[in-house]
């Protein structure tokens, strides 16, 4: 019982009115007072409660906190591995950095990579070496400082051009620069460059190699070729002016050689008509030989032109026969080429002659008394080709000198032989049917004889020479007048005049005025027009391609025929006096044909025309 819910009691019976208005209740409860005791009791139990609240927050503070220290500790743990981790990638990273840098420094090629600012980032030792900056000093300076001066302007409008439209124009290309060195020096360089996106810009990357030894060989090449240049046009000089000055002195030997042997008036006792032909094979192996070094040097320099058309391989041996008859009657040998049937060739006419002549002057030479050389054909129906055999029976080549037949001037052991020969016939020949597209091959056994051939393309229709014969080959139908006509030689040789006179002393129908100058020439055409013009190119003074040129300037000279009459026969010769001249003989002069293309230009002439 307690005074509080007595209270409430007496309330709720004074609400209902069962009893009346009352005092509070006071002292309505008799309570005894409080001993010690119980108060003590109150102290300890409150007491108790506050250290069971105390212990409560303690044990709740130290879960609190131990629960705090885990997951700092946890936290610490995974911080500590992070770290760890981080020195490991760190670590990992220098050690590929140090990897790189060491392959870099172990490259042969200089590598520098700058930024888009042209900083450079990394310099490695092929750099150093080349460029004589150390990596420490360089790194982070300009790119310009390896560059020399006249090219800071590109290299500015090169970075900016790509940083802007990131189209490249040198990237991935090898160009060659100039760098420069710490000293100063100029260095040629060839730079190969690329370009990778890094982060917000650009690293560029420079592969440079070190070009000095390439240019200085290229520069000795250079060197190198004008010395063969200037050592070939010097050959070509000279064989130019030795073919000049010996076919100069040949044209009277020949010549008066012929006239001497031709002569029906006084016609030479045998013995001196055998001292003639000895003059005349003596001459005419000299003029072989100055023919084939010069064919050889055309050919070596390049200058050897073919045109190619279709050619008939019977009628073109029939030309070479009768030279070659001569010459194998000399040598007691046969031959036999009756078994030839025509046959289109894509071939050169006049270089075919060439061939013919010196295969089967070889299989005549190199041959035995009462021998024979067989000449056939056979076609090649695989190839479309036909080849042309040439067989002997003669002394054969040795296996062991076969290997050596096409060398110039080996004559294979023949050179104390009596044998005339230049031993560079066969390459002459070899080289010529390569031009013409052919091959040329052989077969020989010692003491039996040898067999060469060539095989030439099949034509399929003849060529516009074919259907007509041109030139003066033609000119022997022509027929001369009885009157006399004026030719006038221009000639500055005496030897050469005095054979001209002797042969023109035997052809009654012409009359000879004689100039030794150009100058003189002309003058003389002023007041006279001769029928036909017989015109040296080397003459003292005006040569004879500057007084042929004047000729055609002049109305009333240009329809005169102009025959050049010359020792110039090299390419650069031949290819001056092209389209100034009627028609164009070499010296030793062939009085044959001279007297063909005379018969020709004469037989519509007036006869001492305005003497």
């Amino acid at each position: 019982m307690t005074q509080e819910r007595w209270q409430k009691i007496a309330d709720y019976y004074q609400h209902l009115a069962l009893i009346g208005n009352t005092d509070q209740l006071e002292g309505f409860i008799y309570s005894p007072p409080l001993s010690m005791g119980k108060w003590l009791k109150i102290s300890l139990f409150s007491l108790s409660i506050l250290a069971a609240l105390a212990l409560l927050g303690y044990l709740l503070t130290h879960r609190h906190a131990q629960l705090l220290s885990k997951k700092v500790a946890q936290q610490t743990a995974a911080l500590e591995a992070e770290l760890f981790k981080g020195r490991a990638l760190e670590m990992s990273a220098k050690r590929e950095s140090e990897r790189l840098q060491t392959l870099l420094n172990h490259t042969l090629e200089s590598v520098i990579t700058i930024d888009e600012n042209g900083i450079i980032q990394n310099f490695n030792a092929a750099a150093v070496q080349l460029f004589g900056y150390q990596a420490d000093e360089i790194i982070g300076q300009n790119v310009t400082r390896l560059i020399p001066p006249h090219y800071h302007q590109r290299h500015q409008q090169g970075m900016s051009r790509f940083i802007t439209t990131e189209q490249p124009r040198i990237i991935g290309q090898a160009v060659e620069l100039e760098g420069l060195h710490k000293d100063g020096q100029i260095i040629p360089i060839e730079l190969t460059l690329s370009a990778s996106k890094w982060e917000s810009g650009y690293l560029f990357t420079g592969i440079i190699r070190n070009i000095s030894l390439q240019k200085a060989e290229h520069q000795a090449l250079i060197a190198a070729k004008e010395e063969a240049e200037k050592a070939n046009q010097a050959k070509s000089d000279f064989l130019s002016a030795m073919s000049h000055e010996l076919r100069t002195p040949l044209n009277a030997i020949l010549g008066f050689t012929h006239l001497l042997r031709s002569d029906n008036q006084t016609p030479p006792t045998a013995t001196q008509n055998d001292s003639l032909e000895v003059i005349e094979q003596s001459g005419e192996h000299l003029l072989k030989l100055i023919n084939d070094l010069l064919e050889l040097a055309k050919i070596e320099t390049g200058k050897v032109h073919v045109s190619i058309e279709s050619v008939d391989i019977k009628t073109t041996l029939q030309h070479c026969l009768p030279m070659l008859k001569s010459l194998a009657d000399r040598f007691q040998v046969q031959i036999d080429a009756n078994n030839i049937a025509s046959q289109l060739v894509l071939a050169d006419s006049t270089r075919l002659k060439q061939v013919f002549i010196n295969l089967i002057s070889n299989a005549i030479k190199y041959n035995r008394p009462n021998g024979y050389v067989t000449v056939t054909t056979q076609h090649l129906d695989e190839q479309n080709q036909l080849r042309i055999l040439i067989e002997d029976t003669g002394i054969g080549i040795a296996q062991e000198k076969q290997a050596y037949l096409f060398s110039a001037f080996d004559r294979l052991g023949q050179e104390n032989s009596d044998i005339e020969g230049t031993g560079v016939g066969l390459i002459v020949t070899q080289r010529l049917i390569h031009a013409m597209h052919g091959t040329l091959d052989f077969e020989s056994s010692e003491q039996q004889g040898s067999r060469f051939w060539v095989d030439l393309p099949i034509a399929t229709t003849p060529s516009s020479s074919q259907a007509t014969a041109r030139g003066p080959e033609n000119a022997d139908t022509a027929t001369t007048s009885a009157d006399n006509h004026l030719i006038l030689p221009i000639e500055d040789n005496p030897a050469n005049i005095k054979l001209m006179e002797a042969f023109f002393t035997r052809l009654p129908n012409y009359q000879l005025h004689t100039c030794k100058t150009a100058e003189a020439g002309l003058q003389w055409l002023e007041h006279n027009t001769p029928a036909v013009i017989l015109m040296d190119i080397n003459l003292p003074g005006i040569s004879g391609l500057q007084a042929t040129k004047q000729i055609l300037a002049t109305p009333s000279l240009r329809d005169i025929p102009v025959i050049a009459i010359t020792a110039a026969v090299m390419p650069y010769d031949l290819q001056q006096a092209e389209g100034l001249f009627t028609a164009y003989l070499t010296k030793p002069v062939d009085f044959l044909l001279l007297t063909k293309l005379l018969k020709r230009y004469c037989q519509h002439a007036d006869p001492l025309a305005k003497q």
